[in-house]
């Protein structure tokens, strides 16, 4: 009697498996259509990347940027957005990458060429800077022509060249008067001529115009620092890294001062 029962299973299980297989069938699709819900798009990746990069949670925006940009690699914006955020984050051969490709595939946002010199000269490519007559021709505005400019006078002071740097500030000039960059070179060049004063003034007019340089606040803290003035040093780094946490010059000057004092 048991034979029998085993003799007679497999043909028992032969007249349920299209149920059976049907029931398998409807759960891959089950199991494939949540997958495909999941998975986002590129754009989905570039806006959750936007957002995070708002709140200021830039390793979690770079992960969701590079996502976007493997999906679509020619995204001018998501490139962009990616150099801001390496920039931030102090990864600046990164940005100057990203930076560069978003130019290349033609962003007419006018932000972008002047951050590609900024972030050249926080690489200390002074003569790379110099070189790369590309940064102006593919700046999109007066007001980024003029960036430029100035960014060019920082870079032929780090290089001794006076002359240069006073003929690139009246090229900005021309093109931007008191551009917030420009602000900038003429408070390194006035600083050059040893006039503390006079660059601190210049520093703070920038601030004026834009608070939310970290690199401007790094600068004031620089030459408040030079003057002695340590506490309200420490307070402008203090505001640089709250802006960039990763700033490197602001980080350097603290441990700086902290070490003079000790």
């Amino acid at each position: 009697m048991s034979r029998s029962r085993h003799r007679k299973s497999p043909h028992r299980l032969q007249a349920h498996l299209p149920k059976i297989l049907a029931a398998l069938a409807g759960t891959a699709v089950l199991a494939g259509g949540a997958y495909f819900a999941m998975k986002k798009s590129p754009e989905d990746h570039f806006h959750a990347g936007k957002e995070l990069q708002q709140k200021r949670d830039y390793k979690a925006a770079e992960i969701e940027l590079k996502n976007a940009l493997q999906g679509a690699p020619d995204n001018s914006e998501a490139r962009h957005l990616l150099g801001q955020v390496q920039y931030v984050a102090g990864n600046y051969p990164g940005a100057e990458k990203e930076l560069k490709k978003a130019l290349d595939l033609g962003t007419r946002d006018p932000g972008v060429a002047p951050l590609s010199a900024r972030a050249l000269l926080m690489q200390n490519a002074h003569q790379r800077l110099l070189d790369d007559v590309s940064l102006l021709e593919k700046a999109t505005s007066a007001e980024s022509k003029a960036a430029i400019h100035a960014l060019r006078a920082r870079a032929q002071l780090k290089l001794k060249d006076t002359t240069g740097a006073e003929k690139s500030i009246a090229d900005a000039d021309a093109l931007s008067a008191d551009h917030t960059e420009t602000l900038a070179a003429k408070a390194f060049l006035a600083f050059n001529m040893g006039q503390q004063a006079a660059a601190l003034a210049f520093v703070e007019n920038a601030l004026a115009k834009d608070g939310q340089r970290a690199d401007l606040w790094s600068l004031k803290g620089d030459l408040l620092h030079v003057q002695k003035r340590d506490a309200e040093a420490l307070q402008a780094y203090a505001k640089a890294l709250a802006l960039e946490p990763e700033n490197i010059p602001a980080r350097l000057a603290v441990t700086q001062v902290h070490m003079e004092a000790d």
